[in-house]
């Protein structure tokens, strides 16, 4: 599995495919034609979370060497949905090892540093690891936000638990993160494009 800084090239063509595993099971399960069934970006209420950074039913400390659940128990998928995931935004806050900037000389340019303390996404689907996703090189990147060439599904009423792991003790409140993918489902479930 890698992540890369841009979406293009592996990550489109994987994203791809995953888009089209969730659209066939949708349309088989739900007996649906394509024109019936809806694809959409992935929220975090999809996955059992309140918000798209750390607060409300989000964990709010990781635990060195423990993998720690960000919805504890994780979270059953909707009836009538299926999700894949492809991606994942990860930017490191100030107390998460980002330091101001270090002036090199009168007159020089400057260096930020920054220290990532959030190193790997275990995904359990059905009790089974599923992925493991190593998210260290991903506050690196410029936009924070990594695209996977290895996205994974997840069916309807299937239960999925998004666990980090750290290289220190930490906590998430000035981590912003969310997750990238999408869901599909009958059209009007979530929103109705026709309307």
């Amino acid at each position: 599995m890698v992540f890369y800084p841009e979406f293009k090239g592996n990550p489109v063509a994987a994203r791809a495919r995953a888009v089209d595993v969730i659209i066939n099971k949708a349309t088989k399960e739900l007996n649906l034609a394509r024109d019936d069934v809806v694809v959409r970006p992935l929220t975090p209420v999809d996955i059992g979370m309140s918000s798209g950074n750390a607060g409300g039913t989000y964990v709010q400390a990781v635990v060195l060497t423990t993998y720690t659940d960000l919805v504890s128990g994780g979270v059953s998928v909707a009836n009538n949905a299926w999700l894949s995931m492809h991606g994942m935004m990860l930017a490191v806050g100030p107390s998460l090892g980002n330091t101001a900037p270090v002036t090199l000389a009168a007159g020089s340019i400057e260096l930020m540093t920054r220290t990532n303390t959030i190193q790997s996404l275990r995904v359990t689907r059905k009790g089974a690891t599923t992925r493991y996703w190593d998210t260290t090189p991903i506050p690196f990147f410029f936009n924070q936000t990594g695209f996977a060439d290895d996205p994974f599904t997840v069916d309807q009423n299937t239960n999925i638990t998004l666990s980090l792991l750290a290289t220190a003790n930490t906590t998430l409140v000035n981590t912003k993160y969310a997750f990238l993918g999408d869901v599909c489902e009958r059209k009007g479930r979530a929103i109705n494009p026709t309307q």
